[in-house]
């Protein structure tokens, strides 16, 4: 691998997801709203929610913690796997870049109703652009984010989060999923049972999909 190369551009790609991705909308929605910024995790009453929000903000702290770790102790002192072909820390940067660009698109696309965790009061339902393809795209770009940085920095602790990021994105995915069905009803199952949860046509849900 060219470290010198990955160890620049991890740090650089998260922390530019970590501007144009999180800072950026918040700082949006306070001034489009007059206050909060669509970080609504204190208002989370469900405590498996709010379990599940925590974990992903410390999913998020830990990311950007290996990052910086990798850039500034390098390869072999992070563990990081021998042998890893050139190619693969461009291609991790190439996912990176993608990953920033689809939350970005989608961030944008939900307009007023773009949150962190799950509000319990009334956001419009969003179904189309990215969301008519998947009906998670800033999850998924959230999952490929991860896959960018295991490729630019492979190692134990980079696979580690691949599988707790999917844990919680799936977990997290789900319980809004039954909040939208609450709050939105057919609406929602109707949607859902074309659209796919983070790959198209994957993770569809039947019509009747929460009834009763």
């Amino acid at each position: 691998m060219n470290e010198v190369f990955c160890r620049v551009a991890l740090p650089a790609g998260v922390m530019g997801f970590a501007l144009a991705g999180l800072i950026l909308p918040m700082i949006r929605h306070r001034l489009r709203h007059g206050q909060g910024t669509g970080f609504v995790i204190a208002d989370v009453r469900d405590p498996v929610g709010k379990a599940v929000g925590v974990a992903m903000t410390t999913q998020s702290n830990f990311v950007g913690a290996y990052a910086l770790a990798f850039a500034a102790f390098g390869a072999e002192r992070m563990d990081v796997f021998a042998g890893v072909p050139a190619w693969l820390g461009p291609l991790g940067l190439g996912l990176l870049l993608f990953a920033i660009a689809l939350i970005v698109t989608a961030q944008a696309q939900m307009g007023r109703s773009w949150r962190m965790c799950i509000d319990e009061g009334h956001t419009q339902l969003v179904t189309s652009g990215l969301f008519g393809v998947v009906r998670n795209p800033i999850y998924l770009g959230t999952l490929i984010l991860l896959w960018g940085v295991f490729l630019l920095a492979p190692s134990p602790w980079s696979a580690g989060l691949i599988f707790s990021g999917t844990m919680f994105v799936s977990i997290q995915a789900r319980l809004e999923e039954a909040h939208l069905i609450r709050l939105h009803g057919a609406a929602y199952r109707a949607f859902a049972a074309r659209v796919g949860r983070f790959l198209p046509g994957v993770g569809r849900l039947s019509k009747t999909a929460g009834e009763g």
